[in-house]
């Protein structure tokens, strides 16, 4: 009799699953995504190698495949000059082909301005990463692909992600930047264990309810780095404005500390923005003078991309997600690849 009340209990919960199922894709567009995502075991979140995902949003499908350096794209070719990009989300190319990403495209603009096979572009973006990201990839990663060059995009929401993020810690006077190296906290472990998990992984690629849920619990008060991972980041309604004062000194002081890195490996750097409708005209402004005190040169696009755009959102970003579309990423590309071209030939990069 046990047995039978067990039994009928366990079909109950399996037909209630399946009835929520069925309403989750009713209710639909939502987020539908194979998980290419992992935590490396210092805590960086990093594209899972040689993983294929296909990621849905609506009527919006892209596939994303991961080579074996955890990057989108291109691998390192022996005796080509690469410039490895460095960014978020936008730079990873949340949502369109890889195709369209901005770091494909300015690969085309590299071919048609100096042929194929001068110059490779290396797309490392990693959704939810921040200028503390950044650093640790940078430190810790480039002895992977060994690139002639390093192209940062920064974005507006790197500058609080990254003071939330932990991964570093800053002196008060600024002068000492530190990883954290402390046992890391129980949320992360577990969210190692549930993204390194094979059951986790199937389940989220196929289950409209699962996804819902993820995104609701994470939409509760996680911090960026977990939407991300859940492919949950949110559109949001208010304009995004500069930092406030203490956390520009904390990402500029870890700018400080990558520039030095990558002058120890003999690897120069470069920034610019990315571009957003909802970020104030002057959300970069503060980085002019941080940037030009470092000696790394940067370009901010937004003010540019927003009159190239008059503003507008439709066609230049994905219809119910706050991610740029292939539009914008070719405008993006066109402008650093103008500004970036004579500084490469500066560096003698790419001949």
């Amino acid at each position: 009799m046990r047995i039978k009340n067990i039994l009928m209990l366990l079909g109950a919960v399996a037909f209630s699953l399946i009835a929520l199922e069925f309403a989750a894709r009713a209710i639909g567009p939502g987020y539908l995504t194979d998980s290419w995502m992992m935590i490396d075991d210092q805590g960086l979140v990093l594209n899972r190698p040689g993983s294929v995902a296909t990621h849905h949003r609506g009527d919006t499908s892209a596939t994303y495949r991961i080579n074996a350096l955890n990057m989108r794209g291109n691998m390192p070719t022996v005796d080509i000059p690469s410039v490895l990009v460095v960014g978020d989300s936008f730079t990873f190319g949340w949502l369109v082909d890889n195709r369209d990403t901005v770091v494909s495209q300015l690969q085309k603009q590299a071919d048609q301005a100096r042929g194929k096979n001068k110059l490779v572009f290396l797309n490392a973006g990693t959704g939810g990463w921040g200028t503390a990201s950044y650093l640790d990839y940078l430190t810790r990663y480039t002895k992977n692909s060994q690139p002639s060059a390093v192209l940062i995009f920064a974005n507006a929401t790197d500058f609080n992600r990254s003071l939330q993020s932990g991964l570093f810690e800053v002196s008060s006077d600024s002068k000492t930047v530190t990883r954290t190296v402390s046992e890391r906290p129980m949320h992360v472990v577990a969210k190692k264990i549930i993204t390194d998990s094979e059951l986790y992984r199937w389940l989220i690629g196929r289950s409209y309810l699962l996804n819902m849920l993820k995104q609701a619990l994470l939409a509760t008060g996680s911090s960026d780095d977990d939407k991300v991972i859940a492919g949950a980041e949110m559109l949001v309604s208010d304009k995004i404005n500069p930092p406030t004062a203490n956390v520009q000194a904390y990402n500029a002081a870890l700018y400080k500390h990558l520039k030095s890195v990558l002058d120890d490996q003999s690897v120069p750097v470069f920034v610019s923005s990315q571009y957003h409708w909802q970020y104030t005209a002057n959300a970069y402004d503060w980085l002019v003078p941080v940037m030009q005190n470092l000696g790394i040169p940067f370009l901010s696009v937004q003010r540019d991309l927003a009159a190239a755009t008059n503003g507008e959102i439709a066609g230049f970003f994905i219809d119910g997600d706050p991610h740029p579309t292939g539009a914008t990423y070719a405008l993006l590309a066109q402008k650093t690849w103008d500004w970036l071209l004579p500084k490469l030939k500066e560096q003698d990069i790419g001949r």
